[in-house]
């Protein structure tokens, strides 16, 4: 178990900060993984999971390692310093090393506005209690992230593709949650995924999945695949949409994609159903 300790104490007399044991209780959620099933990890015994430990202007980031394995939940142990009997945020998340600042009541982390077609789950948990107390304290962790699949195929391998939200939001990029409420703010307009090796989609629909800012997009959104001879195809729907965290959105029914086979041979640049 490792802490840091990243601020002073505020108005209290620091003599008051005593070191206290508490055990608390994570369960990780079920996220989408890159085919756009469920996944339900297991604490594992090489797992660690972080905790802000956040009291006034008291800060204490601590890393914990599950006592049960083999199960998404676990007991954890942790020793931190805080005045006896007192109640305090937690913010927990998994993994530990995961992008994640806390400051001024805001969780900042970053959704890739470059991405490679994987999803890297970032779950957090929040809760608020005396934090010493003999029954602990219990979080379940939730993916942050939005997941949307794009569903592809055709005779022409794919390079890149490019996401964007039609009314301008921002969907990735510096991400902010506010935790008095769960406002959830991004930077940035666009995601652009990239291949380091052309995705081939000639044999089978292939899914390409794109972590997303947990929004809501009041003109839908517009995907643009660029195939390996640079040639452009767009699908667009201008519904709106909410992008819920830990979830995904509506996902494509595999009997429709974007095409990128070219215009002789079909019609690129729309939604069209794969032939059988």
């Amino acid at each position: 178990m490792t802490a840091y300790f990243m601020a002073g104490c505020s108005d209290n007399d620091s003599s008051e900060y005593i070191e206290l044991a508490a055990k608390i209780t994570l369960t990780q959620s079920e996220y989408y993984n890159n085919e756009g099933e469920t996944t339900l990890h297991p604490w594992t015994k090489d797992d660690k999971a972080g905790i802000f430990v956040i009291r006034d202007n008291f800060l204490q980031k601590i890393n914990i390692s599950p006592i049960q394995t083999q199960s998404p939940k676990s007991l954890f142990l942790l020793n931190f310093k805080a005045p006896k009997h007192s109640n305090a945020t937690l913010v927990a998340f998994y993994p530990a090393d995961a992008n994640l600042i806390y400051e001024d009541d805001i969780l900042k982390t970053t959704i890739p506005t470059t991405q490679t077609g994987t999803v890297a789950p970032l779950l957090i948990g929040q809760t608020t209690g005396r934090i010493d107390s003999y029954e602990g304290l219990h979080m379940e962790l939730k993916h942050l992230f939005n997941t949307m699949y794009i569903p592809v195929w055709g005779s022409h391998a794919i390079a890149k593709a490019v996401i964007q939200a039609n009314g301008g939001e921002a969907i990735a990029g510096e991400t902010s949650i506010r935790l008095k409420d769960g406002v959830i703010c991004a930077s940035e307009k666009s995601v652009t995924v990239k291949f380091s090796t052309p995705l081939d989609c000639s044999a089978e629909i292939k899914l390409i999945p794109v972590m997303l800012a947990p929004v809501t997009l009041s003109q839908g959104y517009s995907v643009t695949i660029y195939d390996i001879n640079g040639i452009s195809y767009t699908v667009s729907s201008d519904k709106p949409i909410t992008l819920t965290a830990g979830g995904m959105s509506s996902k494509p029914s595999l009997s429709t994609s974007v095409s990128t086979t070219p215009p002789m041979e079909t019609t690129s640049g729309r939604i069209v159903n794969k032939p059988s």
